[in-house]
């Protein structure tokens, strides 16, 4: 009785010792699988297009058609949340999806992920469902917020303010609204020459801080549509790309394609 006692617990120690192995090596692969990402994609194609799911993405056939065939070949194309549901009615693929906290991808049509497969990026969609369905898709997850406000940074005009960076086996991104912390690192990160977007248009009022915090809001719509207007010389002073709307009815301060 003894001797299988003591060969239970060897087991389960021997478990316990592997799986803190697979854990880790399942952490660092989070950061080695994205560099070996970045480097098969980086570089590949000319463009960027990124589609968020604003007022103007209605507008999305009559752009689409604005853009030739070698275009679109040169392209690639990112959806910000629910966007991907209506670039699909458009046969427009999405090779990437990105999307942060859990309350605001309810809409996702998820057959289109099984489907389309594109890389996913999640980001801190912190929720009690330990089952949500997106999680099983997340190819990348996106720790946002740990390297400070990514809109205060540009604004100031220092270096390396939208690249994501790597500590605590993640991959983590400045905090800025989810087209800061997440579409535009990962469009610069595919080292494009030109990104355009569509949907982006900013309506989001909510403020996330409290009235201690000693900066302005950088959640308020106006503070958002202001930060804009410094983004297309940052890019292309740090990152020598360019960033259009391509809609008019698109507020953003970026310069109309």
């Amino acid at each position: 009785m003894l001797d299988v006692i003591i060969l239970c617990i060897i087991f389960i120690l021997f478990f316990l010792v592997i799986y803190k192995k697979e854990l880790f090596k399942v952490r660092q692969n989070n950061i080695v699988d994205y560099m070996n990402f970045i480097h098969e994609k980086k570089g590949k194609k000319k463009n960027v297009f990124i589609f968020s799911s604003g007022p103007s993405l209605n507008e999305i056939e009559e752009i689409k058609k604005k853009f030739s065939k070698e275009f679109w070949d040169d392209c690639y194309t990112i959806s910000v949340k629910s966007a991907i549901n209506v670039m699909s009615k458009h046969d427009i693929k999405t090779d990437f999806l990105v999307s942060n906290f859990s309350g605001t991808i309810s809409k996702l049509d998820y057959n289109l992920l099984e489907k389309e497969k594109p890389i996913v990026f999640g980001g801190n969609y912190y929720d009690k469902k330990k089952d949500h369905k997106l999680k099983k898709y997340v190819d990348y997850f996106i720790e946002i917020g740990r390297i400070g406000n990514m809109m205060q940074c540009i604004e100031k005009d220092d270096e390396n303010c939208i690249d994501f960076q790597f500590f605590e086996d993640n991959v983590n991104s400045g905090w800025g609204h989810v087209m800061m912390e997440l579409a535009i690192p990962l469009a610069i990160s595919l080292k494009p020459k030109n990104i355009y977007t569509l949907g982006w248009d900013v309506k989001n009022s909510k403020k996330y801080f409290d009235s201690k915090e000693n900066f302005k809001n950088y959640s308020d719509e106006n503070v958002i549509l202001e930060f804009t207007k410094f983004l297309p010389d940052y890019l292309k002073k740090h990152y020598d790309i360019n960033i259009y709307k391509t809609s008019k009815n698109q507020e953003i301060k970026l310069p109309l394609i």
